[in-house]
C-alpha cells in the first residue's frame, strides 16, 4: 500500500502546472501546458507585421550625393500629341472589277496590293485624299486628320481596274487617351491607340517592306550579304505603349 501511494503522488500534479508520469523506462514525463493567445493578441501581431512590411530599412548614415552622372541610350521615346485633336476613321472596301462572266468568282486581293491601290487612289485624287494626311491599315480602315469625300472611286493598277468604296466610320478623340493617362478613365481606348499606331507606321509602310512585325529596306546593301546566297537584312520594329509616364514609342532592331 505504501508503494502504491508513492507512485500515485509521483504521477499527480506538481509545481509549475505540469503533470508528471512514468514511462516504461522508469523516467518521468512532464507535459507543459502552453497558454493560448487571445484573438486580440493575434490581431495586434498581424497589424504590426503589416505596418512593418511597408517600411524600408533605414540607412545607418545620411548617404552621399552622386558626383558622377551616367548617360544611357534607350529605345523608348515619349510621344507628344494634342489632346484637342481628333482622328477620323473611314471604312474602305476594295473590289476587283470583273466582267459579267467572272463575277461569280470572288478573288481576294493581296495585302501588299491593297496598299498600292490606296497610294494610287491618293495620287489620282489628291484633293479628296491627301497622302500625307491619311494613313491606311492595309485592310478596312483609312485614318485621316481632314475630312474625306465618301463615295465610289475607280483605280487602275497593273492593268486591272479596282472599285474603292469609301464610307465615314467614326471620330476618334485623342482626349479619351489623355483621360486614361490622367486616371480619369478606367479602360484604355483601344481604337484611339490603334489609330495612332497606324499613323506612326504610315511613312514606314511607304518607304519599307513589311514582313511580319518588322520593316525592312527595299534596297539591298552589299555589306549585308553573308555569301552563299544568304543575306542578313536589317530592319526595325516599333509599337506604341501606354505607361505611367505617358505614351511611349518603342523601337527595336529586327534581323532576317
Amino acid at each position: 500500500m505504501e508503494q502504491s501511494k508513492n507512485n500515485y503522488n509521483r504521477g499527480g500534479y506538481g509545481a509549475g502546472n505540469t503533470r508528471g508520469g512514468r514511462n516504461n523506462g522508469g523516467r518521468d514525463l512532464q507535459i507543459q501546458e502552453v497558454p493560448v493567445s487571445s484573438s486580440k493578441d493575434v490581431v495586434e501581431h498581424s497589424k504590426n507585421d503589416a505596418e512593418n512590411g511597408y517600411v524600408p530599412i533605414k540607412r545607418p548614415d545620411q548617404g552621399t550625393l552622386a558626383i558622377r552622372s551616367v548617360s544611357l541610350l534607350v529605345n523608348h521615346f515619349p510621344v507628344k500629341y494634342d489632346p484637342s485633336n481628333s482622328i477620323l476613321r473611314y471604312e474602305v472596301d476594295v473590289k476587283l472589277e470583273t466582267s459579267s462572266s467572272d463575277r461569280s468568282v470572288k478573288k481576294s486581293i493581296p495585302k501588299s496590293d491593297l496598299r498600292l491601290i490606296q497610294e494610287k487612289l491618293c495620287s489620282d485624287y489628291p484633293d479628296q485624299f491627301p497622302l500625307l494626311k491619311t494613313a491606311y491599315d492595309g485592310e478596312k480602315n483609312i485614318f485621316s486628320t481632314v475630312l474625306l469625300r465618301a463615295g465610289t472611286y475607280n483605280v487602275q493598277l497593273f492593268g486591272k481596274s479596282y472599285i474603292c468604296t469609301i464610307k465615314y466610320g467614326s471620330e476618334l478623340r485623342l482626349s479619351r487617351l489623355q483621360d486614361f493617362l490622367n486616371r480619369n478613365a478606367f479602360q484604355i481606348p483601344r481604337d484611339v491607340l490603334q489609330a495612332l499606331d497606324v499613323v506612326m507606321k504610315a511613312h514606314l509602310f511607304r518607304e519599307k517592306v513589311s514582313v511580319g512585325r518588322g520593316m525592312y529596306p527595299r534596297v539591298h546593301r552589299r555589306e549585308d550579304d553573308l555569301r552563299c546566297g544568304v543575306p542578313a537584312i536589317r530592319g526595325i520594329q516599333q509599337s506604341l505603349k501606354v505607361t505611367s509616364n505617358g505614351l511611349i514609342l518603342c523601337t527595336d532592331y529586327s534581323h532576317r
